[in-house]
């Protein structure tokens, strides 16, 4: 207490004398002065000098971009308005600062060819003193934040600008606090290495180039279209974009500026690279070629790469991250397509100083470059860098640029020609890597040496974790007490150094809720950047909680806070075997000389924790050794001025057994497995659960990196046959590659190699070789031939079956006006059904019968199929269809044609004429006559004449021929054949009227009678065709090829969704086959770990019984020999004492002369019996004892032996049932998230299935309404055009009725002059002659009045006709027009409402679909719990019944025991005495009893 006292008074005093006299820290930063301090430590301790903060500066933001133009403000210090600050960067460079309104100090970091701390130097004149320090952070651009630079919007465009389709705007934005300033300009720099490479005129240079925009505003934001450069610049071909102030000159050095990534100046290269990238990327590709065969082999001294993603990510002490190519970030591998993951050698090589990268994909295999583009690639430059920096091929990033990126867009981006690229940079596969070897410190604390020897050392000090002298590495902890109660201690604290690196120290900041990491004495902080380049040493640190330390030796450290304690893991590389000492052990695979102190004598007993502790102690480090920061009073008293190893400090080594401590049940819980007796003590002993959880996370944690780091046996890649391939990319032991041969070529030798377990394929070599091809040419030729004779035969064949087969897909009134079919005799019929087409005549039947004929036919039209032809069933029968005269006859001077139109009703035999053609329909047979060439017919003037005769042929009971003729006009008919010809002659029409009767189908008479229509003309026949029925056909057929479109969008929807609903169930019952087959797996997995702790359990039982006998055995020996040594020393004794009782009587005697010799004798005699009876009776009693110790002894071991036997079932128990419950609740947590998985795979296919449903029901919504629409618009379209033809013919048929009244008009006329003259010639006789002149012109008068009036009426009546019959055609109309408006609105609207039905109907459906869904969703789960909770149930009261038959049988057996100990009058065991002579034996048998 009086030395902390005296410490604290001479740190006041110094304070106050350094304040008296004035020292300084200008110039001394760093340094521990005689009565102040300017060290970084002097916060802490409270002995800065004065100006401590004014002269040893803190700056912010301490990092910055490698390219420069960081403004950064000086802390602490103060300045003036008229200050000049000059910023010195290592010396040598410099940079002009400022002053800003707060006065405070401002630089600019400089352009710089390293990363890493730069030394910072300030000066406030101009230049003149630098007496205030600091130190910058230097940090490579593609490790540096994205706030900190500007950014190259989609910068794949901005590379490959100029290519194929690569075109347009480019777009950067920025931090606009990056830059100070109001306008701004966007400046291109560009970078080059001159000179010869691996010489001193080997430099980089970066340059202005030219001015992109000027005087821009600094909006954060800037576009351009790029153009090819001028003036030669687009020889630069890497560079970066600056904006900078437009307060600058053009190029202006280490100005405030934000700077883009360097990248490929894609976009500003020559007008050539435009017009053919990939012919000028080839020339620059073949010249690199040609330069990297010149260059020195880097290949040779490079690392190998891991075998596996896991050995990649688990030495870290070698391989980083490689930020372009990150799992953790969503592996975006712009350049390594097909990869997941990548990492780079932490060191460059030593001489050429070349990088390794090695790539993995979704497998964790290494990717090769031999087998994708995507692969593994080595480095002439490594991306980060090489110490000393500055010069080419040391220089971050633009380096590597200039010598593997921009090679690699030559030869693979902008061209094809991997080849070139991939033979200077094979990948490196890893059968030349060796894992490294891991050791860990963790908990209260417990160590695992790099051979893998575990034991626990609570000492309370400083001590060695690791020292290799030849490697110059020294790792070292620091230990202190949990808390101030127990008596235990944790890991707070470790230092470490590579000779000659910095000093890194890592330790638990106050409240252990942090690690902090300090770099020689002073803390660095990770706020701004998460890796850092120091002097001989890396440090990453992306949490507070995670840090990792790596040396230029492939040395690694990693450091994790967890639950509040700290965890280091020690990596070291097989560089390092046989050289490791410390409380790590000895790296040299032999376990049994890992625990060896500082002078090489090692640890006999192992199981001692005595003897450990002692072990432990010895490697407590000395003042002059130590690494650790001593920034506080405690660390002063606790450990730079006390013994590094607190030797009063005793830890309590043994694990207490008290089934009344609190703490056992969550002991029990938390602890099972390997390395539980680690968590078991520091739960009871370190009385903290939550750091027994972090010490058995932490040993797990070790045991999966060991698992990582287990060496894998890899055979190396191999090529493909010459003219073949391989399948298979992974070349570790147990890989199988498949070898193919091209088409043309043979394949000799394996098709299938595997990777041996020694590193070799198996197989000898495979070749593909061109085969002997004359017996393949035949062979082939016979095939062929063969094949094409089969084909033809197959065409033949088909060909006849097609035209002998009706279609099947046949619908009444198929396009039948054909003109090669005009004498056919089912002419304008639809085709009858072949006996194969079974499948159609139920459907045929239904379609005819309700589809109106145009003609008649004999019933049934379909008779019963019988596998025979319809018209083979009755060949008697008559048949309507087929009994009319087709024919054609030429005579000599005329010619005739009979065509069988009997399937017209007679209703519809038209005759008509039409420009200049005559068109004849009717019904029977059809006969057309025409005079031949150069005869005559008579022609009257000016009248058409149409001779028509209608035939009426016998029929077969005799019926005679009846002819009428009847004159009469022709009116148009319905649907009919016709018969078109030009004519000029004068025709006359006569039809007979007792044709005209009902033209219904079914009211037509059924017997086969013909009727013939005979019409001569003399002209030549054109062609015949049927104009209405024609017309109805085109109408009818629109409407059924709408309604079948419907039916198929129908049927195809049905398709869509028995397939939809086929496809889900089909992925469903995989899914449920997949989770089955999951938990099978799981069942047997859980069954077979099961059997193997219980196979696992019976051995350590075993061996268990084994030791405890073997040392029941060695105590019994040792007990036996110190009884033996000291039953020796008593005899011995007992000699001693009797000779000293004979010589001491002989003594007596001899005094006493008096006595006779023969009673001396006697006396003597007597003396000598009494002595002998008393050695032999304490002989006795000694052996007695010895018995009764040694079946002490053996008792109390047996009863040892016992309790042991009893902890050892109870841990296993313990094991078994924590396995149990682990495998339980993994078992449970797959059937829940299997559950989970069902469910959403049962909403997502009903959600497709009900969007399916919507979707069709959508289509067929939508094909309803325009079918719809389009029936309407054809049936308003019918009527206008029926409105049209009734407007055309109505002039037509008033013109008729106008003749007609004319002809009574004229009929009444002749019977007027008829009457006139005879009333004339009555009145002439019967009156004088002289009165005949007034009597006739008063007739005449009279006739003309009458005349008159006739004519007047006449006029009128056909005035009338022709009013009334237009009024009444237009009502007509109208009426037909509101009539149809009426029923396709009354359509529409049940359209409509049909739709709106079937949408409802479908929702309600969903929602029904849905909610059955949720609710099986809910009963299933409430089963899957009830499940769940009662195989808890079931597993906890197994849990606690074995628990307790266990209890119960050891206490029964222990009672047993204490019984027959008793009986056997030993009592109680707790205590036994032994001999004193022998302590390491008592405590032995101390420690058993």
């Amino acid at each position: 207490m009086m030395d902390r006292f005296t410490v604290v008074i001479c740190v006041l005093l110094v304070s106050c004398i350094c304040r008296t006299l004035g020292q300084t820290c200008e110039g001394n930063c760093g340094k521990k002065l005689d009565l102040c301090s300017c060290h970084s430590t002097c916060t802490s301790l409270g002995n800065c000098c004065t100006d401590y903060r004014e002269y040893c500066v803190e700056i912010l933001p301490y990092s910055g971009s490698i390219l420069g133009g960081t403004d950064f403000i000086v802390l602490n210090a103060t300045f003036n308005n008229s200050s000049e600050i000059v910023c010195r960067f290592h010396d040598n460079i410099k940079t002009e600062g400022y002053v800003d309104e707060t006065s405070r100090g401002h630089c600019i970091s400089p352009l710089l060819y390293e990363t890493g701390w730069v030394p910072l130097s300030i000066s406030s004149d101009n230049g003149t003193t630098f007496n205030i320090t600091g130190a910058w952070l230097s940090v490579h651009t593609g490790k540096l934040d994205a706030k900190f630079k500007a950014i190259l919007v989609n910068s794949t465009k901005w590379q490959y600008y100029g290519t194929t389709d690569v075109r347009g705007n480019l777009e950067m934005t920025w931090n606009t606090s990056l830059v100070r300033a109001e306008r701004v300009n966007i400046e291109l720099w560009g970078y080059r290495e001159t000179g010869e490479p691996y010489t001193d005129s080997w430099l980089g240079e970066w340059a202005y180039l030219y001015s992109l925009a000027k005087d821009q505003p600094n909006s954060g934001s800037f576009s351009f279209l790029p153009k090819p450069a001028e003036n030669g610049f687009s020889s630069w071909e890497l560079g970066s974009l600056r904006i900078s102030p437009s307060i600058y000159p053009d190029g202006m050095w280490n100005v405030q500026a934000a700077w883009t990534e360097d990248h490929a100046l894609a976009w500003h290269l020559e007008e050539k690279f435009r017009q053919n990238s990939t012919v000028w990327a080839l020339d620059k590709c073949v010249a690199w070629d040609q330069l990297e065969n010149e260059l020195p082999n880097f290949l040779s001294e490079i690392i190998d790469c891991p075998c596996t993603l896991a050995q990649a990510r688990a030495d870290t002490g070698r391989f980083h991250t490689d930020y372009g190519c990150d799992i953790e970030k969503g592996s975006v591998c712009t350049y390594h397509p097909g990869c997941v993951h990548c990492v780079r050698a932490i060191q460059a090589s030593p001489m050429y100083a070349a990088g390794q990268q090695c790539c993995y994909d979704s497998t964790g295999a290494q990717v090769l470059t031999a087998d994708s583009i995507g692969g593994s690639t080595p480095d002439r430059a490594h991306d980060w860098g090489s110490p000393p920096f500055k010069k080419p091929p040391r220089i971050p990033g633009q380096s590597h640029w200039v010598y593997d990126v921009l090679s690699f867009y030559y030869c693979c981006l902008w061209s094809d020609n991997c080849h070139f690229y991939f033979k200077h940079r094979p990948s490196s596969d890893c059968r030349q890597y060796k894992s490294p070897r891991s050791a860990v410190v963790f908990g209260d604390p417990h160590f695992i040496t790099f051979d893998g020897v575990s034991y626990s050392f609570n000492g309370f000090g400083e001590y060695t974790l690791v020292t290799s002298s030849a490697k110059g590495l020294t790792i070292q902890g620091r230990t202190e007490p949990v808390n101030g109660t127990v008596k235990a201690t944790q890991l707070t604290s470790v230092a470490m150094q590579e000779t000659p690196s910095d000093i890194i120290e890592v330790r638990l900041v106050s409240g252990h809720n942090g690690l902090e990491v300090l770099q020689n004495q002073k803390t660095l902080s990770f706020s701004e950047q998460s890796w850092m380049d120091l002097h001989g040493v890396y440090v990453f640190s992306p949490t507070s909680s995670n840090v990792t330390v790596m040396f230029s030796s492939g040395a690694g450290v990693e450091v994790r806070l967890r639950e509040g304690t700290m965890t280091t893991t020690v990596l070291l590389p097989e560089e390092f075997i046989d050289t490791t000492m410390g409380l790590l052990g000895k790296m040299n695979g032999d376990p049994k000389d890992d625990l060896a102190l500082t002078n090489g004598e090692l640890v006999q007993n192992l199981t001692n924790p005595e003897e450990v502790f002692s072990f432990g102690a010895g490697w407590a480090i000395s003042n002059q050794s130590a690494l650790f920061t001593y920034d506080s009073e405690y660390l002063f008293d606790t450990f730079l001025y006390a013994p590094r190893h607190d030797a009063s400090f005793l830890p309590v080594f043994s694990i207490p057994e008290n089934p009344n401590d609190p703490l056992a049940n969550q002991t029990f819980e938390i602890c099972s497995g390997p390395g539980s007796q680690f968590c078991r003590y520091d739960i009871l002993v370190g009385r903290s659960p939550r750091m027994g959880n972090a010490s058995k996370i932490s040993y797990q944690s070790h045991i999966s990196l060991e698992e990582d780091l287990k060496p894998v046996i890899s055979c190396g890649w191999f090529s493909p046959p010459s003219n073949g391939k391989k399948e298979g990319t992974t070349y570790l032991q147990g890989a199988k590659v498949n070898l193919f041969c091209n088409e043309g070529f043979t394949l000799t030798g394996p098709s299938l190699r595997i990777c041996q377990w020694d590193g070799v394929w198996s197989g000898g070599d495979t070749n593909c070789v061109v085969p002997n091809n004359i017996p393949g040419i035949v062979a082939g030729s016979v095939i062929g031939a063969a094949a094409l004779i089969l084909m033809i035969t197959t065409i033949v064949l088909l060909s006849r079956k097609q035209k002998q087969k009706r279609d099947v897909n046949w619908e009444p009134f198929p396009n039948w006006t054909q003109p090669s079919r005009i004498f056919t005799q089912d002419f304008g019929l639809p085709p009858f059904l072949d006996p194969s087409d079974i499948d159609w005549i139920d459907w045929s039947k239904k379609r005819l019968a309700s589809f109106s004929w145009p003609g008649y036919a004999q019933n049934p039209l379909l008779p019963p199929f019988s596998g025979q032809h319809p018209a083979a069933l009755n060949p008697k029968a008559p048949q309507q269809l087929t009994s009319g005269v087709t024919e054609i006859r030429t005579g000599q001077d005329s010619w005739k044609i009979n065509l069988d139109v009997n399937h017209f009703s007679p209703g519809e035999i038209t005759i008509t004429t039409k420009e200049g053609y005559l068109q004849i329909s009717g019904d029977g047979v059809l006969s057309i006559e025409a005079p031949a060439p150069g005869t005559s017919v008579s022609n009257p003037a000016n009248e058409i004449v149409i001779p028509v005769q209608i035939k009426h042929t016998q029929d077969e009971e005799g019926d005679a021929r009846k002819k009428t003729t009847t004159s009469s006009s022709c009116l148009l008919g319905g649907a009919c054949n016709c018969l078109a010809m030009p004519f000029s002659l004068d025709h006359a029409c006569v039809r007979d009227e007792a044709v005209h009767r009902d033209t219904r189908p079914e009211l037509r008479p059924t017997s086969h009678k013909s009727r013939s229509l005979d019409c001569k003309i003399c002209e030549h026949i054109a062609t015949i065709k049927s104009a209405s029925l024609i017309q109805e056909h085109e109408q009818d057929f629109e409407l059924r090829e709408q309604m079948s479109g419907y039916k198929r969008t129908r049927r195809q929807h049905q398709k869509q969704l028995i397939a939809l609903e086929n496809r889900l169930k089909a992925e469903m019952d995989e899914h449920r086959l997949r989770l089955q087959k999951e938990l099978e797996t799981h069942a047997n997995n859980t069954y077979i770990e099961l059997e193997r702790l219980a196979k696992r359990h019976a051995a350590q039982t075993d061996k268990e019984i084994k030791s405890v006998a073997a040392e029941e055995r060695r105590i019994q020996q040792q007990i036996v020999a110190q009884q033996k040594k000291e039953l020796a020393n008593f005899l011995e004794n007992q000699k001693k004492e009797y000779r000293f009782c004979k010589d001491k009587i002989k003594e007596e005697m001899s005094e006493d002369p008096c006595t006779p010799k023969d009673e001396k004798y006697e006396r003597l005699s007597r003396h000598k019996e009494t002595i002998q009876r008393s050695q032999a009776e304490e002989e006795c009693l000694l052996l007695d004892q010895q018995r009764l110790v040694y079946e002490r002894s053996c008792r109390a071991l047996k009863r040892r032996s016992l309790v042991r036997k009893h902890e050892f079932e109870q841990e296993q128990l313990r094991e078994e049932l924590n396995k149990k419950g682990t495998q339980k609740d993994m078992e449970h947590a797959l059937m829940i998230r299997q559950d989970e998985s069902t469910q959403d795979m049962e909403r997502r296919q009903l959600q497709m299935l009900q969007k399916l449903r919507t979707e069709l029901m959508r289509l067929q919504h939508q094909t309803e309404l325009e079918n719809q629409e389009e029936y309407n618009g054809r049936r308003q379209r019918e009527l206008h055009r029926k409105h049209t033809l009734e407007q055309r013919q109505q002039p037509r048929n008033l013109k008729m009725l106008e003749m007609q009244i004319k002809r009574q008009f004229q009929d009444t006329c002749k019977v007027q002059n008829k009457q006139y003259k005879a009333l004339r010639n009555h009145q002439l006789e019967v009156s004088p002659k002289g009165d005949h002149k007034s009597i006739l012109k008063s007739l005449k008068e009279e006739q003309t009045r009458k005349l008159a009036i006739l004519a007047e009426q006449y006029e009128q009546s056909i005035n009338e006709m022709m009013a009334s019959h237009a009024m009444r055609l237009d009502a007509e109309q109208e009426a037909e027009c509101q009539a149809l408006k009426q029923q396709l609105k009354q359509e529409m609207e049940l359209l409509d409402a049909y739709q709106r039905k079937t949408k409802s109907q479908m929702e309600t459906q969903h929602e029904r679909e849905q909610q059955k869904l949720e609710q099986k969703v809910s009963i299933r789960r409430a089963h899957l719990e009830q499940k769940i909770e009662e195989e808890l149930v079931a597993l906890q009261k197994e849990r606690t019944e074995r628990i307790k038959h266990l209890f119960e049988r050891q206490d029964r057996e222990n009672n047993t025991f204490d019984t027959e100990s008793r009986c056997l009058g030993f009592g109680s065991l707790g205590s036994l005495d032994f001999p004193k002579e022998d302590s390491r034996v008592c405590s032995e048998v101390e420690w058993l009893l």
